[in-house]
C-alpha cells in the first residue's frame, strides 16, 4: 500500500510547490508590453481550476521521510528568519497544507548531494536500500547523480 501512497504524494507537493512559487505575471513582461493587460486575479484562479486535483487519502498520522540535498534544503525547509520572507512562509504554507491534507508529518533529512558529494550521496541510498531499512519514504536528488542508482534498481518507478 506504501508503494501507491508515495508517488501521490511526491506529486502533491511538487505541485504545491509549483502553485506556491509561482507568479501571476512576469514583472519583464509586464513593464515592457503596456499595451497587453496585466493577468487579472479571475483569470489566474480559472487556470489554477485546470489543474486536476490528485486524491486525497490519509496516512494516517504516518511520517513520511524525504532524503534532500542540502544545498537545496531552502526549497524545502522554511527558514525562520531568512532572507526572502514570502518565500520562507510560501514553503511553510505548501508543507502544511500536504502534512493537514494527507494527515501526514513530512520529515526532510539533508545530506550534501552536490557534484563533490555525489559518491556519499549515492551511497546513502544504496546502503538503505541494500540495508532494507525503508530509512527514505522519496527522494530529492539530483538527476546527474542518482542516476547510477536508477540504474541499480534502488527506485522505484513512480508511474
Amino acid at each position: 500500500m506504501k508503494k501507491h501512497i508515495l508517488p501521490l504524494l511526491l506529486a502533491a507537493l511538487l505541485t504545491m510547490s509549483a502553485v506556491s512559487c509561482g507568479s501571476a505575471t512576469d514583472p519583464e513582461t509586464t513593464a515592457q508590453n503596456t499595451d497587453t493587460p496585466a493577468e487579472t486575479a479571475a483569470e489566474a484562479s480559472d487556470k489554477a481550476s485546470d489543474i486536476t486535483p490528485l486524491p486525497v487519502i490519509s496516512l494516517n498520522g504516518a511520517s513520511m521521510d524525504v532524503l534532500i540535498r542540502s544545498e537545496l534544503a531552502y526549497e524545502f525547509i522554511s527558514e525562520e528568519g531568512g532572507a526572502d520572507v514570502a518565500v520562507s512562509e510560501a514553503i511553510h504554507q505548501r508543507n502544511l497544507v500536504i502534512e493537514e491534507q494527507y494527515d501526514t508529518k513530512l520529515n526532510f533529512i539533508a545530506t550534501p548531494g552536490d557534484w563533490s558529494n555525489q559518491d556519499n550521496f549515492r551511497n546513502t541510498i544504496s546502503n538503505s536500500v541494500l540495508a532494507g531499512d525503508g530509512a527514505y519514504d522519496f527522494i530529492a536528488g539530483y538527476q546527474a547523480i542518482i542516476v547510477h542508482n536508477v540504474a541499480a534498481g534502488d527506485l522505484l518507478d513512480l508511474n
